[in-house]
């Protein structure tokens, strides 16, 4: 469970890792070629920065393309407590990303 919440947003809460490996997989390339060229970055909103206002983009540079893509969690009594084991699990787990059209 701890490497799950570790996966939805990193140890500073500033990038979520989900949404990039969750990016990779809705763009439905399958040749690992094309993978490797496909580059995600994320960020993580809380409060201070509203996940609603957050814009997918992507540049093209060099025969890769890279994605900035954004993630938001809501937690069910709004704080996540693992120092304690006391796990709180997320009611959402909010992901924008491209679609895969977009990609090909």
């Amino acid at each position: 469970m701890r490497t799950a919440f570790k996966s939805a947003v990193n140890d500073d809460f500033t990038s979520a890792p989900w949404c990039e490996v969750a990016q990779k997989k809705l763009s439905g390339l399958s040749r690992q070629e094309d993978l490797d060229r496909l580059h995600t970055i994320s960020v993580y909103k809380n409060e201070t920065k509203p996940f609603e206002d957050t814009r997918v983009g992507w540049v093209v540079e060099d025969n890769y393309a890279t994605f900035n893509v954004s993630g938001h969690n809501v937690y069910y009594d709004g704080k996540l407590d693992l120092a304690n084991s006391c796990i709180s699990p997320a009611h959402e787990i909010g992901c924008k990303m491209m679609s895969a059209n977009r990609i090909a």
